[in-house]
């Protein structure tokens, strides 16, 4: 709330005293976390600890900065921005083997520049990411061992840390089970060592732009399927034979009948941090507005629980607890801060209350999501007359919004009577904005705020939203239709 006095009694006063402000009203009780069959312990935040943390849309003078993000205490966690069309991201990658439903989260703001406090955010999540890596020849996969080298195994589980391995944008071959530590080509030309070894990254202690990182830097030949070691001028390669038992660094052969044992080919996200279709929204919009004055000192140890944030600091929060849907990565992005020009986000903590499933033996797969019927702006009419699909909930797309009665920039039309047999207003403006590519559940809960509700897919083909504003005729519109299959 915010108040604002608009007049003193003495005009001429400089100053204005109250004893004591009281806003009479009624308090809601707070939402239960949705029914979700689970069991396990509620924390204050699933990536505390452990967790592999990658950076897009923004750099961070060393990686020692990317884990205040998540420290426990308040200092300062510093990115600046690129120009670029992604807002600046953080890519959490949880190493305790768990996956989690997040509900909720909670930004703790730094000791000053408040212009750089986010105020919009996105939260996603997604299965374990990372890819399996195959070897041509064997059809085996490689594994990680407890020496930190790579022993390939017939035993292929998707759902192993040892067995998801990725490549970030420098090249770097990296596994989820040990963040924090590359492929290191030069261990695989000494037999004492097996196999080339994972080695703390030096992009991380020394800085991308060091010399030495190149050691742990490949290239990965699409057409070939090899992976060439950048430090060693492209001229090695990867090589796996059944005989020798591990990864190990070879000169690229040009044999037909040796070049197969430096082929891979891999099942999942090799790129770890490109934007694909893996990644899927749990929630999105404004961060609760704090006083460009409510900042916190330095270096302060935070205490907070599942339910509350530390009382004695200054945080925002959001809570959803309608996210009922288990993932094992997540993605946090912050779409605009306080100051738009500000050349840096700033925020002195992150925290993802949730639920840690006690799932480690078997790991949790997602039932099926339900569809929905989205169908044509226009209805049976326009440019996309006539089309509909099914369509997963957590698909974007557009909305309009249909009420039963009469309200401000909705309209009824007289064929949309005809066709239902009801009076039907339908929308596109909701409090004064269009709302493009939102989930089933966005669209939903976007009419709802205003008292409306999603249109059934009869009210859609029967024209009952049409040329209701946001040039959303072209469109496919979400429906309250469940697709019974």
């Amino acid at each position: 709330y915010k108040i604002t006095w608009t007049e003193t009694r003495n005009p001429d006063s400089l100053l204005i005293h109250v004893g004591e402000i009281e806003v009479p009203g009624l308090q809601a009780t707070e939402s239960d976390m949705a029914s979700h069959g689970y069991v396990g312990e509620y924390v204050s935040s699933v990536v505390h600890g452990g967790t592999d943390i990658t950076i897009a849309g923004g750099t961070i003078t060393s990686s020692a900065v990317k884990h205040l993000s998540i420290s426990g205490d308040t200092h300062k966690f510093v990115m600046y921005l690129e120009n670029s069309e992604r807002a600046p991201t953080l890519q959490f990658s949880p190493t305790h083997g768990k996956w989690s439903v997040v509900t909720g989260l909670r930004v703790y703001t730094t000791n000053n520049n408040a212009g750089a406090d986010p105020v919009k955010y996105n939260v996603k999540g997604r299965p374990l990411g990372g890819a399996l890596v195959y070897d041509r020849r064997e059809h085996y996969c490689w594994e990680l061992t407890r020496i930190d080298r790579i022993k390939p195994t017939a035993a292929c589980d998707p759902y192993s840390l040892k067995q998801r391995f990725y490549m970030n944008d420098l090249g770097e071959i990296r596994v989820k089970a040990l963040p924090g530590r590359c492929l290191d080509p030069r261990y695989g030309y000494k037999t004492k060592h097996k196999g080339n070894a994972f080695t703390p990254c030096y992009s991380e202690t020394l800085g991308e732009t060091d010399e030495k990182a190149r050691v742990h830097y490949f290239l990965y030949d699409q057409q070939l399927g090899r992976m060439r070691s950048v430090w060693y001028g492209g001229t090695d390669c990867l090589d796996f034979s059944l005989s020798k038992g591990w990864i190990k660094q070879e000169k690229c052969h040009t044999d037909p009948q040796y070049v197969i044992n430096q082929q891979f080919y891999f099942k999942g996200t090799l790129e770890n941090s490109k934007e694909d279709g893996t990644w899927k929204t749990i929630s999105e919009g404004i961060l609760p507005w704090v006083s460009e004055f409510d900042r916190n000192p330095m270096g302060v140890q935070i205490h907070s629980a599942y339910k509350r944030g530390d009382a004695d600091r200054y945080y925002m929060e959001v809570k959803f607890y309608e996210s009922v849907i288990p993932y094992y990565e997540y993605e946090l992005s912050f779409p605009e801060l306080r100051d738009q020009e500000s050349e840096q986000l700033q925020f002195a903590e992150i925290e993802l209350p949730g639920l840690l499933i006690n799932e480690t033996a078997t790991p949790y797969v997602p039932p099926p999501m339900e569809s929905y019927w989205v169908v044509c702006g226009a209805g049976d009419s326009g440019e996309c007359a006539g089309q509909q699909a099914a369509v997963e909930a957590d698909e974007t797309h557009e909305v309009r919004c249909c009420s039963d009665v009469s309200r401000k920039r909705f309209r009824s039309r007289p064929e949309c009577r005809s066709a239902v047999g009801y009076s039907v207003w339908g929308g596109s403006v909701l409090n004064g904005k269009c709302y493009y590519s939102r989930t089933q559940y966005q669209a939903k809960k976007a009419c709802e705020d205003i008292g409306a509700r999603l249109c059934t897919r009869e009210e859609l083909m029967a024209r009952c939203a049409k040329d209701t504003g946001c040039s959303l005729d072209s469109d496919l519109i979400w429906s309250s239709t469940v697709f019974d299959g």
